[in-house]
Order: structure tokens, then sequence, then C-alpha cells
């Protein structure tokens, strides 16, 4: 992969980050959706090109961040992009694109490597805590999901910075600032919504300045897995 493509994937990518920011607070609703949208779907079709160009078509674990980044076109496009488009779906849809993240996470969890010990670990931590959500009479189908998805995330980027702590090399490295960045956003996306004013702001604003990183983190990490010896750029 030439420098001259990787740094005009970059490019667009933090311009359309600026339109993201923008747009949350200057545009209607589906300008903001489309773009938050757009972007994903650059990243996904960049490690596609990645993946088009490489001498070596299909490595199964190093392809699995491939399988990953069109698994979040999907999850975003039911959970950004199609509640905007068409309000009446939002439930539905919602529910639709927490499940994707989950299979995102799974996916990034067999990535990792996933042993029997680390399974066991992730099965007893949802179980625990679909427990406490019967116990407490809160238990739905949405605080279920998200459960899941806390729980393989969580216990995601533990596994990534202890795979980096036995191999420090560069891909590990990006990938566990990537699997902490998507943890940033998730817990920013619950205490924006539990909180107001000024607290509300900033988690807002924290969101995306950690959703969109990891996003180009991955395909970087997905840039140097592919092309073996490539640089970051």
């Amino acid at each position: 992969m030439r420098l001259k493509e990787t740094i005009v994937y970059l490019i667009i990518q933090t311009l359309l980050f600026w339109a993201i920011k923008v747009s949350d607070y200057y545009a209607n609703n589906v300008t903001y959706a489309s773009v938050r949208f757009l972007f994903i779907v650059v990243n996904a079709i960049f490690a596609t090109k990645l993946f088009i160009d490489a001498s070596e078509k299909i490595v199964w674990n190093t392809d699995l961040l491939l399988l990953g980044l069109w698994t979040t076109v999907v999850a975003d496009f039911f959970l950004v992009f199609l509640p905007n488009i068409s309000p009446s779906l939002d439930s539905i849809s919602t529910l639709v694109g927490f499940s994707f993240f989950v299979i995102v996470q799974t996916i990034y969890a067999f990535y990792l490597g996933m042993p029997r010990n680390n399974f066991i670990i992730r099965l007893i931590a949802i179980l625990s805590f679909w427990t406490l959500l019967i116990v407490t009479d809160k238990f739905t189908i949405s605080l279920a999901i998200g459960a899941i998805n806390m729980v393989m995330l969580t216990i995601n980027v533990i596994t990534a910075w202890r795979r980096w702590n036995q191999e420090h090399s560069t891909d590990k490295f990006l990938f566990a600032l990537a699997i902490t960045s998507f943890l940033i956003c998730d817990y920013s996306i619950v205490l924006k919504a539990v909180t107001i004013n000024v607290s509300h702001e900033i988690f807002r604003f924290l969101v995306w300045v950690a959703y969109a990183p990891a996003q180009i983190l991955i395909v970087l990490t997905y840039k140097i897995k592919k092309w073996k010896g490539s640089s970051v750029i």
C-alpha cells in the first residue's frame, strides 16, 4: 500500500471527523447521521482495498479485522443512519444495531484469541449481569444485549493489553489503543444519557472523539498485519 494512498485516507477521515463534530451542533439529524455513516463506510472501503492489493488474499486471523469493520458498517447503519432517516423504526433499528455491535466485539475477541478460560470468564460475567437484571426486575432485551456488549468489550480491552505486554509489537499496541477507545466511547454514551449541562456536553463531545480514532486504529492495525513489514502509514 503506497504511502500516498494512506495519507489520502487519513486526510479524508480527518475532514469527515471535523464534519461530524460541526454537524453535531449545527446540522439536522439526517445530515449528522449521514456524515457519521460515511466515515464508517470509507473506513471499511479502505481496508477492503488493503485486502485486494495484498499478496496473500486470505489470512483467517488477520482478515477478522476486515470482517469486524464491515460488521461495524452494518451496526452503524441500524444504530446511526436508519433511525434518523426513518424515526418510526428507531426502537427496532437500535436493538438490531446493538446486536451487531455484540457481533463486532465477538469477532475482535476471536482475533485476540479466546481460549477456554477466557470464554468461561466472559460467560460467567454475562450470566451474572443478567441475573442482576432479573433480580432487580430491570431485565429487558436491550439491557441484556448491552450487558453482553460491555462484558465482551471490557474483556477485549484487558486481553488486548495483555497481548501487547507479551509482545511489544506495533500492531498489538494500535489494536489495544483502538479497543480502549471503543470502551471510552461506550461509557461516554452511557454517561451522556444520565448527565446534564456541562457534564452532558463533555460526554457528548467524547463519543466520536474516541470512536473515530478507534476505527482508524483498527484499519492501521489491519494494514500492518496484512502488509507484513509495513509501517503504520
